[in-house]
């Protein structure tokens, strides 16, 4: 997904015109991949029967830093630590970078 515009839900292309409008789309973008990827590691877990403390030894982080990956609210959380997290649940990140819409 680029933007909102893409999803093949209808009225997406004015969800994404009116986020456009308003000066939030990139913002919203930003917290619905956090929201996706945070959902998944913890779908994962969930479904390898991984503990939070068995995440934390496999990804070589504390407690405090694994609540902030599975948080998709918190801030600053590495591409490196999710790339770990990721890989702990046997998941690989896969980025690409695109041209921004005009």
């Amino acid at each position: 997904m680029r933007d909102f515009s893409e999803l093949p839900i209808e009225g997406a292309d004015q969800f994404a015109a009116i986020l456009r409008e308003k000066g939030i789309e990139e913002a919203v973008s930003i917290g619905s991949w956090k929201l996706i990827l945070a959902m998944r590691i913890r779908r994962e877990m969930a479904d390898h029967k991984v503990s939070k403390v068995a995440m934390c030894e496999r990804i070589g982080t504390s407690r405090v830093q694994l609540d902030r990956i599975l948080n998709d609210r918190a801030e600053n959380v590495t591409l490196e630590t999710l790339t770990r997290a990721a890989h702990a649940v046997g998941l690989s990140i896969r980025l690409d970078f695109v041209k921004k819409a005009a």
